[in-house]
């Protein structure tokens, strides 16, 4: 066994999460007919056996989440299982006062009318069939999820073991003080450690019981406190496991990111993402920056509509570009570890920042046409159509020379529905012609995977798709689609490349007209930084800069 602990921090990433969580539970399969074949995930990788509070055997993530006060809705009361989360909230059983007091309570999260049902579905157990729960997703109910979801707890479909939810109690979700810097964060772990002790009491009760841990998957927020949380949670984690993988995605809710005339909140916010970005390369073992869009490429979004101002869609994206990126480390064949992957991408031991794009959906139809995705380091015409969540809007239209790529394709069907009676195309011929693309590029490392587990789309997932079927291919028809899409082919592409010097350029032109005197708030506290520390961090971005530099 080669397990994989996850750890998520702050609440736009636990929105990345919750689909992430979501789409792993769409593969489960709960049948006991041992006819059937192994699955092709092993989903042991991430998952341990969990028990629900009525005493039935399932999975649960390996995982601890981290949010604030407020931020896990309606989590601490539905969707857990040995257990219910104490209530962090209540201090009656530490009140001496024996005079008049007064009680202020928030008022309950309401369950929307989604959490509702699925709190009335068939429960998962080794009595039900796979079959059984398609059956109740099968009319394709609308919850208008769009309208209806305000935080990642409104459409989470995971059960969670008690000990993965951790809540910071020193600030509040859009609280009257913001949990806006960095130190903030540091200082705010230090805090939560001594309070709760929970990396000792929760983070060791998962890692003791792996056989072998291979490995740990981070995502973390970086533009608020939540890069400094993360950064001293894995200082910690790093110092208890010095040499094992630690692969961290540091993600922006572009939303989230001040307006121009809001300047010191914006610097701030900078200031924030540098200090992460060195504190989370130095520890890792690969850093993957990741933005949300905030504009629609056509070339890049072909077959998608997503609303692009709903946290609620932009994380999904987000989350199927991480959860299809890290397949190899979960499969039965054509797979490897995550330490191995992370050597053969960061070969060269300098380049630990990594770009990550998708195509999303992989343009495909059932008859086998050439995949409608073209590829290319240039500028010329052949624009690349793949998606890359580490770059601008401007940088989305080319590849940057790479010194590494891992590509992962899934969801290929068996056979294509054949063209004539004598002209039907293969679908191995089509991945290899696809594959060639990418090794025909100028890369010193490439590796492939192929998967043959479409991207599911359960229920919970926003319907952002256009002119697709419900299997996910290209609509050839042209006539409306009559079901929601159920699954997709799609391509992931994590490369180490030039790229990242973009990103570190914009942070370099902050810190170059920046007066870190005016930010007293960065030396605030045990964890408080210096001048000295601010000048290290500005030499450690130039230093990340010119390892992507092509000069």
């Amino acid at each position: 066994m080669h397990e994989i602990i996850t750890l998520q921090f702050g609440h736009f990433t636990n929105f990345v999460g919750t689909h992430f969580w979501n789409t792993q539970e769409a593969c489960f399969s709960y049948s006991e007919n041992s006819t059937e074949p192994n699955p092709e995930i092993i989903h042991d990788v991430l998952f341990r056996t969990g028990v629900t509070q009525k005493g039935v055997e399932t999975y649960t993530p390996r995982l601890l989440l981290y949010d604030l006060k407020g931020g896990l809705g309606s989590l601490n009361k539905f969707r857990l299982y040995e257990g219910e989360i104490p209530d962090t909230q209540s201090s009656d059983q530490y009140v001496t006062w024996d005079g008049r007091t007064e009680t202020y309570a928030q008022e309950p999260y309401e369950q929307n009318a989604y959490l509702k049902s699925l709190e009335e579905e068939v429960e998962p157990t080794s009595n039900h069939t796979q079959m059984d729960l398609d059956i109740q997703e099968e009319e394709d109910v609308d919850y208008h999820l769009d309208d209806i979801v305000t935080t990642w707890s409104d459409y989470n479909k995971m059960y969670y073991h008690p000990k993965s939810i951790n809540q910071i109690n020193q600030y509040q979700l859009d609280g009257y003080i913001p949990f806006d810097v960095f130190t903030y964060g540091r200082n705010a772990f230090d805090a939560h450690e001594k309070e709760t002790e929970s990396f000792d009491q929760n983070f060791r009760f998962f890692a003791e019981e792996c056989d072998s841990i291979q490995g740990f998957h981070v995502m973390t927020d970086i533009i608020d406190g939540f890069g400094g949380f993360a950064s001293g949670f894995i200082e910690t984690l790093r110092d208890e496991y010095p040499k094992k993988a630690i692969l961290v995605y540091g993600n922006t809710n572009s939303l989230d990111l001040a307006a121009v005339n809001q300047e010191r909140k914006y610097k701030k916010q900078m200031l924030n993402a540098i200090f992460s970005t060195v504190s989370l390369c130095q520890m890792s073992s690969l850093y993957v920056p990741l933005s949300t869009p905030l504009l629609t490429n056509q070339s890049c979004m072909k077959y998608l509509k997503p609303n692009l101002q709903l946290p609620y869609h932009t994380s999904a994206l987000l989350s199927s570009a991480i959860e299809t990126a890290c397949l190899p480390f979960r499969t039965r064949s054509n797979s490897t570890t995550m330490p191995n992957l992370l050597d053969q991408l960061n070969w060269r031991g300098d380049t630990k920042i990594a770009s990550l794009g998708v195509a999303f959906p992989l343009p495909l139809s059932i008859y086998g046409d050439d995949v409608d995705l073209s590829i290319s380091t240039s500028n010329g015409k052949d624009a690349c159509r793949i998606k890359y969540f580490s770059a601008t809007e401007d940088d989305n239209h080319k590849l940057e020379p790479m010194f590494s790529q891992s590509v992962v394709v899934r969801g290929f069907p068996e056979v294509f529905v054949p063209v004539s009676k004598t002209v039907c195309k293969k679908p191995g011929d089509v991945k290899t012609k696809l594959f060639d693309k990418f090794n025909s590029l100028r890369c010193a490392n490439t590796t492939n995977f192929d998967v043959k587990l479409a991207y599911p789309i359960p229920s919970s997932f926003p319907q952002m798709f256009k002119s697709l079927t419900v299997d996910g291919f290209i609509n050839v028809s042209g006539e409306p689609a009559q079901r929601k899409v159920k699954s997709v082919p799609m391509l992931s592409h994590l490369t180490i490349s030039y790229q990242p010097r973009h990103l570190l350029e914009r942070y370099v032109n902050v810190l170059e007209g920046l007066n870190f005197k005016l930010f007293p708030e960065y030396a605030e506290g045990t964890c408080g930084l210096t001048m000295e520390d601010f000048l290290q961090v500005k030499e450690s971005i130039l230093e990340l800069r010119d390892v992507y530099s092509e000069d």
